[in-house]
């Protein structure tokens, strides 16, 4: 089957240590983008969580946000003693040198450098708990994957609408056509009958055909509608075989759009211009569609 590249997915896993939750969403791209935001603990683990997307998405921007809330809340950072004590001692020898007080604030001390610390179980934390992170992360792409079938099922409808559209005005233009050769056939001749009326001039049937082929010719869309009609049946195929078919199906769309367009600069009669004009607004909402197909 088809499947979006828009979706949305979520997993949650809780225990006595804490409640880990899991949300990942994904939106269109031209090739595979992740982002992932975490807590600290497992900070070291982003490069692992792209490898879990990137094995079970193949298109698409992926957002995936990690949430860990640990039941009896340990501090991710401490105080650096030795380094505080450091500051206050060039703080007193500068004191001393000037012979006024320097006034620190708490602010003032926190925003220096190397102040504060991570603590030192945070690392290990996350070293311990990174199974379960990486089973739940698992657990959110598998629900993204559901939710990007289910969109990938809607737009196959949709395609197949528009695929039905398309064909069907393809038979009325086609249907059309040698119509309009035979309309232009009997304007062209009672042009001439009137612009020769009261002369001894006559334009000899051979001649008159000649145009009339010249123009069937210049009108002629046999080759432009058996492509489209090929292109149709592309998009049928990629819709039954399923997988990654959205650059494919980006590529026969631009293509049907080029053939709708050369069939649109050949119309020689408002009725079939019209139906023209219907096929490539259907073939625009086919290309409108497959930007959202991995």
């Amino acid at each position: 089957m088809l499947r979006s590249m828009t979706g949305f997915g979520r997993a949650r896993s809780e225990d006595a240590t804490g409640v880990m939750q899991v949300e990942v969403r994904s939106v269109n791209n031209r090739a595979l983008k992740v982002t992932a935001r975490l807590p600290d603990a497992f900070a070291a683990y982003e490069g692992e969580v792209e490898k879990l997307a990137r094995a079970k998405v193949v298109r698409g921007t992926i957002y995936v946000a990690l949430d860990w809330q640990p039941s009896s809340a340990e501090p991710e950072y401490s105080f650096n003693v030795q380094v505080i004590r450091a500051y206050y001692q060039r703080l007193a020898e500068i004191e001393k040198e000037l012979g006024r007080p320097l006034n620190l604030s708490l602010d003032g001390l926190l925003s220096l450098p190397g102040v504060m610390q991570k603590a030192v179980g945070g690392s290990k934390q996350g070293e311990a708990l990174w199974p379960r992170a990486a089973e739940t992360v698992n657990q959110a792409l598998d629900d993204l994957s559901r939710t990007r079938d289910e969109e990938g099922r809607n737009l196959a409808v949709e395609l197949d609408r528009h695929r039905a559209a398309v064909l069907k005005l393809l038979d009325k233009v086609e249907a059309r056509c040698p119509e309009v050769t035979e309309q232009y056939r009997k304007r062209l001749g009672e042009r001439i009958a009137l612009l020769l009326q009261g002369t001894e001039a006559r334009v000899s049937p051979e001649d008159l055909h000649k145009e009339v082929a010249f123009f069937a010719e210049r009108s002629d869309m046999t080759e432009e509608i058996g492509r489209l009609r090929g292109q149709v049946g592309q998009i049928g195929e990629a819709i039954r075989n399923g997988g990654p078919a959205g650059r494919k199906l980006e590529f026969i769309a631009q293509e049907m759009f080029r053939e709708a367009n050369t069939m649109a600069s050949k119309a020689n009669c408002p009725d079939v211009l019209r139906d023209i004009v219907e096929v490539k607004s259907e073939v625009d909402k086919i290309r409108e569609e497959v930007l959202n197909i991995e």
